[in-house]
């Protein structure tokens, strides 16, 4: 009788240890298939992120960071031909969205590139 519940008690614990080891990869599988799902999710974010129909806007003079020292350059979609890569101390242009207030005015937030006056 003793020999039976021996084994009755040991066949439990191998089937708990068992059951224990299959929740234990389930989960671990779940928690790895919500990763890639949360990393698929930042993808879509970033590609939505992604800024379209930015427009090349002339710096006017005054307070770079004011909307209104801006206006659109042509028709937007050329930088001015004066204007340089090479960074120097003065402004020339700008690369931004339109402002959704006034489209012949950049949304500073969304600039993507700078352009600046060449040196004497």
């Amino acid at each position: 009788m003793r020999t039976l519940l021996k084994r009755a008690i040991g066949a439990t614990s191998v089937c708990v240890l068992a059951a224990g080891m299959v929740f234990g990869a389930h989960a671990f599988t779940k928690k790895a298939d919500n990763k890639v799902s949360e990393e698929k999710n930042e993808l879509a974010v970033k590609k939505t992120d992604l800024k379209s129909g930015e427009q090349w806007f002339i710096f006017m003079g005054g307070d770079p960071n004011s909307p209104s020292n801006y206006q659109l350059h042509s028709d937007g979609t050329q930088s001015p031909s004066e204007c340089v890569t090479e960074e120097t101390e003065v402004l020339c242009s700008l690369k931004a969205q339109p402002s959704a207030s006034n489209p012949n005015q950049p949304n500073l937030a969304t600039t993507i590139e700078s352009r600046y006056t060449p040196e004497n």
